[in-house]
């Protein structure tokens, strides 16, 4: 079964085969979950509501099943370190207004006292209006070994951004 970087780029094909209706992004009401089957356990799917408020509408079940705490249950923030929000909260502004890939790397301790990277791509969708305020994404959790003994020798839980950068789906990426 793919996984990581195959599902990625599945799903970023399967982003520029979408019909556009206004502007380059994808309607959400083209996009239908199940044309995208085979990844559905690491599928998630969100709603940009306002600044620092991004509600998690589904969530496939890999995600739900491993994610010890680490994927929220509404808020996307809830799980983010508020010293961390204003430079996620311009990572989506960059990814969702281009339109481009949005590639994140997180390093998590999970409630299990274990550290995974998590790898997430996201991509935007457009209301009925054209504007990009929904987000589908995909999730890769792998368990970090070394990262989970020095943490749990340490007695530190991990949260950390190692990585976020905008991939080009074909509109170029912000400058910044």
């Amino acid at each position: 079964m793919p996984s990581g970087k195959q599902f990625f780029d599945e799903l970023i094909e399967h982003w520029k085969a979408m019909p556009k209706s206004t502007g380059p992004v994808p309607s959400k009401t083209a996009f239908s979950p199940m044309q995208v089957y085979t990844m559905l356990h690491s599928l998630y799917f969100s709603e940009r509501l306002d600044k620092y408020n991004i509600q998690l509408k589904l969530r496939g079940e890999k995600l739900e099943r491993f994610s010890f705490g680490a994927v929220p249950r509404r808020n996307v923030y809830e799980v983010i370190p508020k010293r961390n929000w204003d430079a996620v909260e311009n990572y989506y502004d960059q990814f969702c207004s281009q339109p481009c890939a949005g590639h994140m790397i997180r390093l998590v301790t999970f409630d299990n006292g274990l550290v995974y990277n998590v790898e997430t791509m996201e991509l935007p969708l457009a209301d009925r209006d054209g504007n990009p305020r929904y987000i589908v994404g995909l999730a890769e959790l792998t368990q970090n070994h070394a990262k989970s003994l020095e943490a749990q020798q340490s007695g530190v839980k991990l949260d950390e951004v190692t990585l976020y950068e905008c991939w080009d789906l074909g509109y170029g990426v912000p400058k910044s």
